[in-house]
């Protein structure tokens, strides 16, 4: 049939199909095969791969510049973990490698590690460990026997945001300090590629002033950290954006924003293709999520040359309203109760991700459910901030019930929950019960692109990892690994590509 059709037709009915139905086709006959030995074939069907989901590659890498075998491995990759993710029961691909992070202290006894980071396209991953008169910031390489490098710490962690370019991961925390009131800003840098050893520092360090202490929320955009002060009653303290680089600092407040810090309940940030934006929910707009664009020409950058440190700046088209998204209760207008936002994220994919709880009364019993709304036009993906999980029944494909689960012997261990950059996996572990026995299970959320719907999943794990005496979870999902840190001092990395 295919035999003598033109190339370029075969190519157009290419373009038309999914990476799994290219690797099918070109395997129909030996004309079709012969479009594989084309570097354009294989660039274009990456291309609108990369559209809908992150290719198996590092941050930054240009298609269009890679060799055939390079495009054929990613394409490979690609397709063999989400065929293997889309299966109700996902299972480990390869062995499973088991990385101890304790051997940078000379102490005997291990310590939780939360993990920070699973840094994308690779096989490196940040964590935090605490000790009593301690921290530390580690890096470590789920492929070594040993952690790579580390930076002392101290501070219980308040916000964290990150940033990716080609090489280099960078991540800012905000900090209270536990001798003494105060908090702080640092800023850590993870370098690798270009055949070098990876390593970890501390590129930046600033005791915030009062107004900045228990910020709401941090962003970073390339060279730039920029901090949303907390709520003060009759007043707005404005932005401080800082360029770590050259200790730059200006400070960013308007009307728009004075009025969404003093009359909004919560104040959400995100970068999206280098653009940050501020979503904000609260009492005066209680149905209504508004998105506002920052303009890029008010943050400090190195090549923007218009302002001095400790500059004010008021610009009124600082923040741009660009949409606003109406809540509506799942079920329709038969349920009432309250919900409140937890967590508001534009992935760059577009997603836009929401986190809330929803309270639906029976009689006299309330049920608290939490879950994922759709509208037209919007997509809304549950994420990873959760805040106050009661009983969870996730408003999926399949929904889930039991508890979010944390590491049952610490009271301040964290939930086991993590979400990829781009909001398309999350990882979550359950406590569920069942006739009076406990049983802990682990969910992969996966929105669905072509039936915009959240799918659930319950990747396979070996017996020997109990997940009661994990700490932390984290997903790599160009990759396809899951990461556990367990109580032991361990990191165990479950590869499902």
């Amino acid at each position: 049939m295919f035999t003598d059709c033109p190339a370029d037709i075969l190519t157009e009915i290419c373009n038309y199909l999914e990476l799994r139905d290219v690797l099918s086709f070109i395997l129909v006959c030996s004309s079709i095969w012969k479009l594989s030995d084309s570097r354009y074939f294989w660039i274009s069907a990456l291309e609108r791969t990369r559209m809908r989901r992150e290719l198996a590659c590092p941050v930054g890498v240009d298609v269009s510049k890679l060799s055939i075998g390079d495009l054929r491995r990613i394409a490979r990759l690609t397709y063999r973990l989400e065929e293997n993710w889309n299966q109700d029961i996902p299972r480990v691909a390869c062995a499973i490698k088991s990385v101890p992070f304790t051997p940078l202290s000379d102490r005997p006894e291990a310590t939780p590690a939360h993990i920070l980071a699973a840094i994308p396209g690779t096989s490196l991953v940040v964590l935090h460990t605490q000790e009593e008169d301690e921290d530390r910031i580690t890096l470590c390489d789920s492929e070594g026997r040993a952690p790579l490098s580390s930076v002392c710490f101290a501070g219980t962690i308040t916000c964290i945001a990150h940033s990716d370019e080609p090489g280099r991961h960078s991540i800012a925390v905000t900090a209270t300090n536990r001798s003494e009131d105060g908090s702080s800003l640092h800023i850590f840098s993870v370098e690798y590629g270009d055949n070098k050893l990876p390593d970890i520092g501390e590129v930046f360090c600033l005791a915030l002033s009062s107004h900045w202490q228990s910020p709401q929320e941090v962003f970073l955009c390339k060279d730039v950290v920029g901090i949303i002060p907390p709520k003060v009653e009759n007043s707005a303290p404005p932005i401080l954006a800082i360029n770590f680089v050259n200790s730059l600092s200006v400070k960013i407040s308007t009307t728009t924003y004075a009025e969404l810090l003093t009359k909004l309940d919560r104040i959400y940030c995100a970068v999206v293709k280098g653009t940050p934006f501020i979503i904000a929910s609260g009492y005066i707009c209680a149905d209504v999520l508004r998105i506002y664009r920052c303009s890029l020409d008010v943050l400090p950058f190195a090549e923007n040359t218009r302002w001095k440190d400790g500059d004010s700046i008021d610009m009124e088209d600082t923040f741009l309203l660009i949409d606003e998204l109406r809540k509506t209760f799942p079920g329709g207008n038969d349920h009432y109760g309250d919900w409140e936002a937890l967590e508001v994220v534009l992935s760059p994919r577009g997603f836009r991700t929401l986190h809330f709880l929803y309270y639906q009364y029976d009689g006299n019993v309330a049920h608290s459910v939490a879950g994922a709304f759709l509208r037209p036009g919007d997509v809304l993906y549950p994420r990873s901030r959760i805040t106050h999980p009661d009983e969870l029944s996730m408003a999926l494909t399949d929904p889930v019930n039991g508890d979010l689960g944390s590491y049952p012997r610490m009271d301040d261990s964290p939930f086991l929950l993590g979400s990829s950059p781009s909001g398309a996996y999350s990882v979550l572990v359950m406590q569920m019960f069942s006739e009076g026995d406990e049983q802990w299970r682990m969910c992969l959320l996966q929105y669905n692109w072509t039936t915009s719907e959240i799918d659930v999943r319950w990747p396979n794990i070996p017996s020997y990892i109990k997940l009661n005496e994990i700490f932390s979870v984290a997903i790599e999902e160009r990759y396809g690994v899951i990461y556990l840190s367990h109580i032991s001092g361990h990191l165990f990395a479950l590869p499902y590509a």
